[in-house]
């Protein structure tokens, strides 16, 4: 077992510079080791820690790195998600090619190497859960939000003009910026299935699984598993799952038209399976029944030290998220006790 020195050394070394990234990265490291024989000390220091957090945003001079701050990338982009609704995939590829060839020729590489690993989150929930998937030793930096936007709707033009080894390529470097964005694990299993690679499909889906924090994503991620399944003709399991989807989004027309699909294939009606019998498919298989623990152990504990802290807005987000997750009177209560 680690010494508590080394312990918190290694914690050190993992900070950021961005308060709120390091505050979750910090409360995520409480919990992976509450149960050391030296817990108490080891999270009254890094208690410590996160009272003497200052604020260093390091993403200005990453901004200037990538000349987001003079390319006007936020309207290209919005600009390429128009055409790509619209169906112009090719006009969306060529807006944010240009952005592309720049960065590649900013002299920062994105992807991880010995020196320098650079993501961007969303919110401080998903460094948490990056700290329990990914064990990254070199030092982290982070990048402007809309780079990694970038990389998905190029990825996602790319794919819809069947341009699969471009399209991969993008979603890697999407991926590595932030690993568990969930729109970007989809688009990853999209394109597994896309190309048959269905055992691949399986494991970034079970990945996204571990990565949600909202109804309509757990919803997805039961869908996509239950794709695999009927692409197996396992359509007990199948079923079972596309229902189970419907508990966290009952207007998942995906689920509908795939348990038609199940219909037309089998020739049988389809049964609305009880809740005890979903349970015992998922545990036989191997699929986790629910939202991660760890993710509502996460928002939590986030929301509970940002309600301590006073900043009432954004710990109403992380008791939002356990609301929806969990449905629980007693969160919706905190969550009502906490002020405007």
């Amino acid at each position: 077992m680690s010494s508590v020195d080394e312990i918190l050394s290694e914690i050190k070394s993992g900070l950021t510079g961005d308060v709120d990234l390091d505050t979750a990265f910090l409360i995520a490291k409480g919990l992976e080791h509450q149960d050391h024989i030296m817990s108490e000390k080891i999270l009254r220091e890094i208690g410590w820690i996160i009272f003497r957090l200052e604020p260093e945003d390091k993403a200005d001079s990453f901004k200037k790195a990538f000349h987001t701050d003079r390319l006007g990338l936020e309207k290209a982009l919005g600009r390429a998600e128009r055409q790509i609704e619209g169906g112009n995939y090719l006009r969306a590829v060529n807006i944010l090619e240009s952005y592309i060839a720049k960065i590649n020729s900013s002299g920062i590489k994105l992807a991880d190497n010995e020196e320098n690993s650079y993501h961007h989150f969303r919110n401080m929930l998903e460094i948490a859960i990056y700290t329990t998937l990914y064990d990254e030793d070199c030092e982290f930096k982070i990048v402007p939000e809309d780079i990694g936007q970038l990389y998905t709707l190029y990825a996602l033009a790319l794919m819809r003009l069947k341009r699969v080894d471009e399209s991969r390529k993008a979603l890697n470097a999407a991926r590595i910026i932030n690993p568990v964005r969930t729109d970007v694990l989809f688009l990853l299993a999209d394109l597994d299935r896309l190309t048959g690679r269905m055992e691949d499909y399986l494991e970034t889906t079970k990945t996204c699984l571990k990565c949600v924090y909202t109804d309509a994503d757990l919803a997805k991620c039961y869908v996509y598993l239950a794709r695999y399944y009927a692409s197996r003709e396992n359509y007990e399991l199948a079923n079972a799952l596309f229902f189970f989807s419907m508990s966290f989004d009952l207007e998942s027309g995906e689920a509908q038209k795939e348990l038609q699909n199940i219909q037309l294939l089998t020739g049988k009606r389809v049964v609305v399976p009880e809740g005890d019998e979903i349970k015992r498919l998922c545990q036989e298989n191997g699929i986790p029944i629910g939202p991660s623990e760890e993710v509502l152990s996460f928002a939590y504990a986030i929301g509970e030290h940002l309600k301590n802290e006073g900043r009432y807005s954004k710990a109403r987000f992380y008791y939002q998220v356990l609301l929806e997750l969990t449905d629980s009177e007693e969160v919706r209560e905190i969550l009502e006790s906490i002020p405007n």
